[in-house]
């Protein structure tokens, strides 16, 4: 599942007598496009939220030991621990979050959650403004009911895919920051390091 991808729509009839059951396979398909877009975020996000965790949570063991290593230092004895340890362990803490900072773990992880949630509302409010709908469908739908029918998946679909194309931007804007702050820190350092 590495891309979201849109299922083909069937050509429906839009005959009078055909006009409910077009309408109901249209629903079904609109609701089933962003249940294939919710599904794409809710498989990304697992890995990305367990990254995060796990970098979150080793950064604050070694900054928590980096603080801690001087004091047990200067308690059990210098000549038997030192205290200078603790500078490599924050080092080793903040290195970390360099890490999920440069592979975006828990930035990934927060777009998907914003975003999951955003579309989990538009769908619950779709879903409940098309059964309100159903009631003035229930009859055999006239052209300007069903247009609005229609209407109301299109403007739905647009709204969902705009959430996507949101976070999209947000990641290519955070992507490319990050690939400029590499390349200032690779342009500052001593040009026998690099």
């Amino acid at each position: 599942m590495s891309n979201i991808r849109p299922e083909k729509l069937q050509l429906l009839s839009w005959d009078p007598s055909d006009r409910h059951e077009s309408l109901s396979a249209l629903y079904a398909w609109s609701e089933q496009q962003v249940l294939g877009v919710t599904e794409w975020y809710l498989h990304h996000k697992r890995s990305k939220a367990r990254w995060s965790k796990l970098l979150r949570m080793a950064s604050v063991a070694f900054v928590v030991v980096g603080a801690i290593l001087p004091i047990v230092s200067l308690i059990v004895g210098t000549d038997r621990l030192s205290g200078e340890w603790g500078y490599v362990a924050l080092a080793i803490g903040a290195g970390v979050v360099l890490v999920d900072r440069g592979f975006g773990f828990t930035s990934s992880w927060t777009r998907y959650m914003t975003t999951l949630g955003a579309i989990e509302r538009r769908t619950r409010t779709l879903q409940l403004e098309w059964n309100r709908e159903l009631v003035a469908l229930a009859v055999a739908p006239d052209d300007e009911t069903t247009r609005h029918a229609i209407d109301m998946l299109r403007s739905f679909l647009d709204d969902v895919g705009e959430v996507v194309e949101r976070e999209t931007r947000a990641w290519a804007l955070e992507f490319n920051a990050q690939s400029g702050e590499l390349s200032e820190l690779m342009r500052s350092l001593p040009s026998n390091v690099r």
